[in-house]
Formats: C-alpha cells, sequence, structure tokens
C-alpha cells in the first residue's frame, strides 16, 4: 500500500510543477478534505462515472505463448508445486500463514486443521483442479492439479496479486499495471478487460471473478487525484464485453462502496450478492439485482481476509489470525480458530 501512496504522491507533484512552469497561475485548494460520499442511486452513479472515465480506443493487448518450457518437478521447483493429494474431500477454507508464508486448510466441520498444501501464495479454483500465482511480477505459473502438469508463461506486462479463477477454472483475471486483464488458458492469451484505463490515471484494482462467471468485481482509484473521489470505489464489470467490438467502459455498474486502500470483496455462491470490508470500516453486502447495500458488522478496525462460504450461510473473515464467522444477516459473530492466519477462500473437492 505504501508504494500505491508514493506513486499517487509523485504523479501529483509532478502534474502541479508542469502547471506552474505552463501557466505561474493558482495551484487549486490544496486543502480540500478528502472525499467520502457514497452514492446510493446506481443509476446516477453509472452517468458520472461514464463522463468522468477518459475514453481511448480499446487495448486488447494479447501475450504471445513464447518459449518458456514445461517445468518439471526438479527439487527447486518443488516449493512451487501443490499436491493435489494434499486436499481431502469435502469443503475447506484457505487461510495463508505469514510466519510460515504457506497456505493452509481449515475444513468446514473443523475436523481437519492445519493441512499445509502450499508455501507459495496462490489462487486455488473452486473445484480445486488449479492452482496459479504471479512469479517475479512477469511470469504465470499454473498448475494442473488433476493431470499433475505444470507450466510457466512469460508475460509482457508487470502483475501482481492474487490472480481470480473463472468458475470453470479456464480463465483468470489478473491485475497488471494498474488494469484488469484476462488471462485465457487455452490459448495463453491476455485481454485487456478495463480497456479505456489511462495510464497514470486510473487504477484498476484485486479483481474478483463471480462464481457464475457473469461479472469481475474490481476496486478503482484516480491516480490523477491525491484525494479520495466520488468515483474511487468498488465497480462491477460484465467479462463477456470482450466478446464485443467495443470498449467495456459500457458495461460497467458502481460505484458502490467508497474506496480504502485495505478494502477486500468476496462474492456469495449465487452471485447474489458482494461481500466488501470498506472505508466505513463494515462488512457490507451488496445486492446485485436491487443495487441496495446494507451493512452486516460495523466499527472493525480493519480485517486482512474475507470469505463467504460454499453453502452461503456465513461470512468468514479473519483479524490478526483470528478467524470469524458471521450470518449474511448479520448478528454476533463466531470465532472459528485461533492462531491462524488470513482467510483467503473457500474450496471444494468432490470424490471422483
Amino acid at each position: 500500500m505504501r508504494n500505491k501512496i508514493t506513486k499517487v504522491t509523485l504523479f501529483y507533484i509532478l502534474g502541479l510543477m508542469l502547471s506552474l512552469s505552463i501557466s505561474g497561475c493558482s495551484t487549486g485548494n490544496l486543502n480540500a478534505s478528502p472525499s467520502s460520499s457514497f452514492r446510493s442511486n446506481a443509476e446516477a452513479q453509472h452517468a458520472t462515472i461514464a463522463t468522468q472515465h477518459n475514453t481511448q480506443e480499446p487495448d486488447r493487448r494479447t501475450v504471445e505463448p513464447g518459449t518458456s518450457p514445461i517445468l518439471t518437478p526438479t527439487e527447486s521447483l518443488l516449493s512451487l508445486v501443490i499436491e493435489q493429494d494434499s486436499i481431502p474431500v469435502g469443503d475447506h477454507l484457505v487461510y495463508y500463514d505469514w510466519s510460515s508464508e504457506s497456505l493452509y486448510l481449515l475444513s468446514e466441520d473443523e475436523t481437519l486443521q492445519d493441512q499445509k498444501i502450499s508455501d507459495r501464495w496462490g489462487s486455488i479454483s473452486r473445484n480445486t483442479e488449479h492452482f496459479a500465482f504471479i512469479r517475479n511480477n512477469n511470469s504465470l505459473v499454473i498448475v494442473d492439479l488433476v493431470n499433475d502438469a505444470n507450466k510457466q508463461i512469460p508475460l509482457t506486462l508487470e502483475c501482481n496479486n492474487l490472480p481470480s479463477w473463472s468458475p470453470d477454472g479456464e480463465r483468470l483475471a489478473i491485475e497488471c499495471e494498474d488494469s484488469i486483464y484476462i488471462f485465457s488458458n487455452a490459448d495463453q492469451s491476455l485481454r485487456q478487460l478495463t480497456n479505456w484505463a489511462q495510464r497514470s490515471v486510473d487504477s484498476f484494482l484485486s479483481p474478483q471473478w463471480s462464481p457464475d462467471g457473469k461479472w469481475v468485481a474490481y476496486s478503482y482509484r484516480q491516480l490523477s487525484s491525491l484525494q479520495l473521489t466520488p468515483e474511487d470505489g468498488v465497480y462491477l464489470l460484465e467479462v463477456d464485453c470482450l466478446n464485443e467490438d467495443s470498449t467495456c467502459k459500457e458495461r460497467i455498474q458502481g460505484v458502490y462502496f467508497p474506496y480504502s486502500d485495505d478494502m477486500i470483496k468476496s462474492w456469495s455462491p449465487d452471485s447474489q450478492y458482494l461481500g466488501v470490508f470498506d472505508q466505513t470500516k463494515s462488512i457490507r453486502i451488496l445486492d446485485i439485482s436491487t443495487h441496495e447495500v446494507r451493512n452486516v458488522l460495523e466499527n472493525l478496525d480493519y480485517i486482512d481476509g474475507l470469505a463467504w462460504s460454499l453453502d452461503g450461510n456465513w461470512l468468514t473473515y479473519s483479524i490478526d489470525g483470528q478467524i470469524f464467522k458471521i450470518s449474511p444477516e448479520g448478528g454476533v459473530p463466531v470465532l472459528v480458530a485461533e492462531d491462524k492466519g488470513y482467510v483467503v477462500s473457500w474450496i471444494s473437492k468432490t470424490a471422483k
């Protein structure tokens, strides 16, 4: 987060210096307070964003498959591989322990605890058939857990953070250079989803693919402004816009939650709701059909993980190694486990 703040500040200072050198006139109101306004009318917000976001020709960049060989399970590669056999049948909560830098499982009935599955920070598809992570910001490693095959795809863009799997396990939503891209495992193409983005102006972060495959939820932040604006927050974008001959900007919905650097998003298993921890320091839920937002749990200093259970009955969240669950309808949180790590996702493995 510190790097993101530094980046925003640098662009603001450079823009200020350029303005002074050209006109020598007023530098604007530097004392204006940060905006935290939240607009409840989704249609009005959509109209506002459509006028605020700069339009440019769609940038449908692709990544050539390259000549990177299929990875072989050598001793140096063992730390990159997650084994399918390490994941038991059933529903499991995935959490990450910072001290050991590893991913672990906690079974829904809590009979299985501290089952280590990988010492890599990566993303497991919900059906547990694939595992993916970004390596050194310039390559994507995909592990096929069914066929015990691994491959590394070189990227021409600098990518980071945790990829988000499509429900069929065939595509990934990835954050690359302040924009959201869709990677196809079939042809190794990388296509820009937020294809109206302008470098050094817009920042699109933390994509989350909906379980029905229709939406990608993401966070947006204007890099050109040092202060938060009403346009900064969470948006939804229909992924099939990539099949059309136009910019995907026309298919966005939002803004639904005010932006903060520590915001976290999680979809309900039926894709009807999006749970978010946002600037209000609350866990809140967006109803996708009505566009209404309601609070689930308020007055939280912060949380470091959030994931919806696969049966839809619980929102699981973590604070400093403690894992809690709470009903989407609200109520009193229940402590699930202590001294674990932060919540990443829920996965399910069925018997073959």
